[in-house]
């Protein structure tokens, strides 16, 4: 399996945080984060297109990543039903924005 280096996701994840509503869920982001910087998104998605699940995965990094925010910037909230990124019912991480 081939290694991607997560921390290009360093920044885009402080954007992303920013640029959400006061309470977002961890779906969301994710999609705030794909969306604006989609060349990335698909390097670490092909990084690990050999597993059985690499949206999972890269996903899991993201959400390890943003965790290194919770009490400064973001509080976990609770999980909460949500559709994932394809719009599948699940239940996710929701957060709040520390203002």
């Amino acid at each position: 399996m081939e290694e991607f280096d997560f921390s290009v996701f360093d920044d885009e994840i402080t954007n992303a945080i920013k640029s959400m509503k006061l309470t977002f869920s961890f779906h969301e982001l994710i999609l705030e984060i794909a969306k604006n910087n989609q060349s990335q998104y698909i390097k670490a998605l092909f990084a690990y297109e050999k597993t059985e699940r690499p949206f999972m995965y890269v996903h899991q990094q993201l959400s390890f990543l943003m965790k290194k925010h919770e009490g400064n910037v973001i509080k976990n909230i609770g999980k909460k039903p949500s559709k994932d990124i394809f719009g599948k019912s699940n239940t996710c991480v929701y957060w709040e924005r520390i203002i």
